[in-house]
């Protein structure tokens, strides 16, 4: 009997091939506002957050990919885990020791990045790779929350203007290359759904964007350092 093997479509390689690109471009969103940090020698109100949680999530999917051998997920995780990095390092140069807007204290970030790591090194030395994909999908889902209080806000104030519109549209891009390629190449769970989440957070906020973003002037678009996507 003759057997067929089932062959990956084109379109499906494509965006296997493009979404490590994606994840990197989305990675290095934050530049700009870093580069911010540097010139006025302040991070201002920002939050810490979003640059430690960057560290310990990409962490966790270099070590997901690692035992996966997938290198298009640990490699561009890689590169996100030193950005992180080196925004955490301004962030703590050029942030007041008075400053309430972490939240919590630099050490406290540390502490618990630490304790991630440490973490994810045991379940790795006993070889628990899906509970490991399981972590990062729980930190995707804490992370793809932080959107919420910022919808609900264009919502009730019918203004769009903390949508931030470049980083949107590249993490609906990202997202959708990745939930493509983790249902169609990797099959892979712990990967395609926490990129549903975030493609459709993403395009939540395109959508309020549409909605309302007509009265917006340019000024008020602004580079968001919310990371969306651990991946």
């Amino acid at each position: 009997m003759d057997t067929q093997v089932a062959q990956t479509p084109e379109w499906v390689t494509l965006c296997s091939k493009a979404a490590p690109i994606a994840a990197v471009i989305v990675f290095a969103a934050p530049i700009p506002t870093v580069r911010n940090i540097i010139k006025n020698k302040s991070v201002g109100k920002l939050p810490l957050l979003p640059y430690s949680s960057m560290v310990g999530s990409t962490f966790v999917w270099i070590t997901y990919g690692m035992m996966r051998s997938e290198i298009k997920v640990w490699a561009p995780n890689l590169i996100g885990l030193v950005l992180g990095l080196c925004y955490c390092y301004f962030f703590r140069r050029f942030t007041l020791p008075s400053a309430s807007n972490l939240p919590g204290t630099f050490f406290q970030h540390v502490i618990g990045i630490i304790i991630l790591i440490v973490l994810t090194l045991t379940l790795q030395i006993t070889g628990q790779s899906d509970f490991i994909g399981k972590m990062g999908v729980a930190l995707c889902i804490v992370m793809f929350a932080s959107p919420l209080a910022v919808i609900n806000e264009v919502i009730q104030t019918r203004s769009a203007k903390n949508i931030p519109l470049p980083f949107t549209i590249a993490c609906l891009i990202n997202c959708l290359f990745w939930f493509i390629s983790g249902v169609f190449d990797y099959r892979d769970f712990n990967i395609y759904f926490p990129n549903l989440l975030g493609l459709v957070s993403a395009m939540t906020q395109s959508f309020l964007f549409i909605l309302y973003g007509s009265a917006l002037k340019e000024s008020e678009i602004e580079l968001p350092i919310l990371f969306n996507t651990l991946l």
